[in-house]
């Protein structure tokens, strides 16, 4: 009898736990089910067009940047076949400016070196010329002083057919000298110009050369930075 006794009390302890237990699990889902409700109002509370246009506006930016990347794909690739091209380019010319083209310009330079003292040498004999031209226009003013005065005495009656003669062949003969002189004097400055044109035709292709070294050089450091500047744009979108 006691023992049964016993064993209702320990029923009933058990049975008040688990009412107990019931209690809190019934409380537990009474909160949860206000947290629910709460949730839902929020929900409800929510613009569900903004809601769709701000997931819109993600894709879209998504895909730009997915079209960025692929356009700046396509950049470095065109990048790199141009820098190729230009690095191609520089090698041959620099390849150019050290091999056999080297000593054909220095032999060319000797040659210019050798036409200039050459050049020298004919501005100074055309300036001998010259002062020699100048001395025989003087002779030939003395000699058609000389020979007026014999037309002079001719008109006159003061001298005979031999001196009309000598004084006419002295004549062409100082015309035929001037002339000569002249020709001379022109083809030495002639020649001159020619060298001189040479010469800065020589100067400007060099110069032609460093410009265009320098513009590729230009170029590839323009790329280097483009790349770089669709690298940094990259990452600054995708951090």
């Amino acid at each position: 009898m006691i023992q049964n006794i016993r064993g209702v009390l320990t029923n009933f302890i058990e049975f008040k736990e688990d009412l107990k237990k019931l209690k809190d699990q019934a409380k537990t889902a009474q909160d949860l089910l206000e947290k629910a409700q709460a949730i839902r109002d929020r929900t409800r509370a929510i613009d569900v067009t903004d809601l769709k246009k701000t997931i819109t506006d993600t894709e879209n930016t998504q895909d730009r940047v997915a079209q960025d990347l692929e356009k700046a794909k396509e950049s470095h690739g065109v990048a790199d076949k141009m820098i190729k091209e230009i690095e191609k380019k520089l090698n041959n010319i620099e390849t150019n400016l050290n091999s056999t083209r080297t000593p054909e310009m220095l032999e060319e330079i000797e040659v210019l070196k050798s036409k200039t003292e050459m050049n020298r040498e004919q501005a100074e004999q055309a300036k001998a010329d010259a002062d020699a031209a100048i001395g025989a226009t003087t002779d030939a003013e003395k000699g058609l002083d000389k020979v007026t005065a014999l037309f002079d005495r001719l008109k006159t009656g003061n001298t005979n057919q031999t001196n009309n003669e000598a004084a006419n062949e002295r004549l062409k003969n100082i015309t035929v000298e001037a002339e000569k002189v002249a020709k001379d004097i022109r083809d030495k400055i002639q020649q001159i110009d020619d060298l001189e044109k040479k010469i800065q035709d020589f100067i400007r292709n060099k110069e032609d050369k460093a410009k265009e070294v320098a513009m590729l050089l230009e170029m590839v450091e323009a790329l280097q930075k483009e790349i770089t500047a669709r690298v940094d744009g990259y990452i600054n979108c995708t951090s």
